[in-house]
């Protein structure tokens, strides 16, 4: 991993300080002299160093609200190793995998103070956004504010509160005398731990999880959560953060700025790792380009279009984004099933959706782009579904991150994302709705004040919310 100047300073004033701890004002003054900067400068180089670091991170410890320290001298080379990896093993199953967290590095600086400080952060996000690597990338962060260690659980498979408990306890207490059987004995087992506690992929237990979730903080008191999420726990004490796409840069500017694009340093990265080489042709980075700008900055979807790309050759797949995108399945086996292909992602979103909101949700796909409430009642009520059954789904669908909900001044306005629209439009043509849909959106447009043309989209547009993708996370 390449390190930058700054890096390398900071790095300097720690080896200077031979072991001992060195406060953050100090560090900034000695790396920055002339300049005024923010403490997420700090954190996000201190990051990087340590992924550069790799199995060796743990030699820069930080001291809560104070500084850093980088070991020295503590161990032998003969013995240093093990001891490392001993203590590692007990304190974390996070996975050891690299993971690209390109586009993230800020998101990471922003987020780390927030876990050690909050006792349940939830991170929400459409499926594919990256909220599961997110959550592995602060975990490591964590592991210095934790003595008990950090342990991730993934739910994706989970069917049940008990099989939940299960997995928790095998997490935690491994090697432990406690047996856990029930939610209250998981809680006594965790009762004098201090430990961050990270439960990914908890959208289809929601309910469960947030009763368990509950009773461990309150009966923990050195238990943190980080859950991951497309829906939010509700609980009261909950801070909510929404996991936003990769900045992903119109047309006007991408042919001059694409390489410092997160999206499509994202794809060529894949895309290069399957394929081989380093260079891309103008014409091939034009066709990059076409595709990210396509897909909204959604990671799974960027690297399932480079996987897509490197089979089909990129500029039969950039010619047919939108009907190869859903159907196209990876060859990757550790991915998880719902992982493998998009539709098997917005499949798994659908499954927590009632009749009323899977009915709302493929009308809405008439709308190219943003839409507020009383337009949605416009196109998706009926005889059987009322403006205020409409209304109540449109806050469900936005909870549950098949909506993007914006405010527009004292106006809340609502999105999809491209490929969520994709998806809810093939659904509206196989319930045979496309044709009474459009005639309702065309009635609408020409019943609008002001010209149509506020309306209509044109495909290479950049969607209404690329402008504030690259903002730091936004709280929920």
């Amino acid at each position: 991993m390449t390190l930058g100047t700054r890096a390398f300073d900071i790095l300097e004033v720690l080896l200077l300080a031979e072991g001992k701890l060195v406060s953050k004002d100090e560090i900034m003054r000695k790396v920055w002299p002339d300049c005024v900067v923010e403490e997420n400068s700090l954190h996000v180089h201190m990051s990087a160093i340590r992924r550069a670091f790799g199995k060796d991170r743990d030699l820069i410890t930080t001291v809560s609200r104070r500084g850093y320290r980088l070991k020295h001298g503590e161990a032998t080379p003969a013995t240093g190793e093990a001891t490392r990896a001993n203590t590692e093993e007990n304190r974390h199953n996070l996975p050891r995998t690299p993971a690209n967290l390109l586009g993230r590095e800020q998101a990471v600086a922003t987020l780390s103070a927030r876990v050690g400080e909050t006792r349940l952060l939830t991170l929400l996000g459409t499926g594919g956004i990256g909220k599961t690597r997110l959550a592995v990338a602060l975990g490591f962060e964590a592991l210095d504010n934790f003595s008990d260690g950090v342990f991730m659980v993934s739910l994706d498979s989970v069917s049940c509160s008990k099989e939940m408990i299960a997995k928790i306890a095998d997490a935690t207490l491994a090697g432990s005398v406690h047996r856990a059987q029930s939610l209250a004995s998981l809680t006594q087992a965790l009762a004098a731990k201090k430990a961050l506690l990270i439960l990914d992929g908890c959208e289809l237990l929601v309910d469960a999880v947030a009763h368990c979730v509950d009773a461990v903080l309150k009966d923990c008191p050195g238990i943190h959560m980080l859950v991951t999420s497309r829906a939010p726990l509700n609980l009261s004490y909950e801070a909510r953060v929404i996991v936003p796409p990769l900045t992903s840069l119109a047309p006007v500017v991408q042919a001059k700025h694409a390489p410092e694009c997160a999206a499509v340093e994202l794809f060529l990265a894949r895309f290069f790792a399957l394929c081989g080489g380093h260079n891309m042709s103008e014409a091939g980075m034009a066709a990059v380009r076409k595709v990210c700008n396509s897909l909204d900055g959604v990671p799974l979807a960027i690297e399932l279009a480079a996987e897509t790309a490197a089979i089909v050759g990129l500029d039969a797949f950039a010619d047919d984004v939108e009907r190869r995108i859903l159907v196209f399945e990876s060859r990757m086996k550790d991915l998880p099933a719902h992982q493998r292909t998009l539709s098997a992602n917005f499949l798994r979103s659908e499954t927590t959706l009632c009749d009323l909101e899977r009915v709302v949700l493929r009308r809405l796909a008439v709308f190219p782009r943003a839409f507020d409430a009383s337009e949605a009642v416009r196109i998706a009520a009926d005889s059987r579904h009322d403006a205020a059954s409409v209304e109540h789904a449109l806050a469900l669908l936005a909870e549950k991150s098949l909506l993007l909900r914006r405010q527009d001044g004292m106006k809340t306005r609502f999105e999809m994302f491209t490929l969520t629209r994709i998806f809810a439009h093939e659904r509206l043509a196989a319930c045979g709705e496309v044709a009474d849909m459009q005639r309702k959106f065309d009635r609408l447009r020409r019943e609008q004040d002001g010209p149509a043309a506020k309306m209509r989209i044109v495909a290479s547009q950049a969607w209404p919310f690329a402008a504030s993708q690259g903002r730091a996370l936004d709280p929920a």
